[in-house]
């Protein structure tokens, strides 16, 4: 007869490893979730905050949209005048009535729609006169917004000796 080769020990032996595989695949998926889970949360939370954020930027983003529709296009509101003068104050209110006469069609032109070079050309060197006198004006600077600034240096011009009879 032939020897038995399965003994008790044997097949003890065997449940013994089975048992570990068992047991050692059972800590590894039970690892495996802990790690998982956490990353899965990690991401869970981090979606929830890139919604929030989107969220967010969507109000933002219509909220601005609706001021940009809302603003309309600019127009000059008003031209201010600034002049570098040494004159007296009279003729610094006349030389401005002289001035603002002559921009006073600017005033509701789109702010867009003005060319900087034409108002520049309507004003440097331009002669006016203020009190019986003569001026020639010298636009320093010039910012167009709602608000037309219009900053001028008046020169003026000197009287040529005159013949008297």
């Amino acid at each position: 007869m032939g020897v038995k080769v399965g003994t008790k020990a044997g097949t003890k032996a065997r449940r013994k490893g089975i048992a570990c595989l068992v047991l050692g695949f059972m800590l590894g998926a039970v690892s495996f979730s802990l790690v998982s889970g956490r990353q899965m949360e990690e991401l869970y939370r981090e979606r929830e905050e890139l919604r929030v954020s989107l969220f967010e930027t969507r109000e933002r983003l219509m909220k601005l949209e609706d001021m940009w529709e809302s603003r309309g296009e600019e127009i000059v509101r008003e031209a201010r005048i600034v002049l570098e003068t040494e004159e007296d104050s009279f003729i610094e209110l006349a030389l401005k009535q002289a001035i603002q006469e002559i921009v006073k069609d600017l005033v509701g032109e789109k702010v867009q729609s003005l060319n900087p070079s034409l108002v520049v050309r309507m004003l440097d060197g331009r002669k006016v006169a203020a009190e019986e006198r003569e001026f020639i004006l010298d636009l320093e600077a010039l910012v167009i917004s709602e608000t037309l600034s219009l900053f001028i240096k008046p020169r003026r011009v000197q009287d040529g000796p005159r013949d008297e009879p």
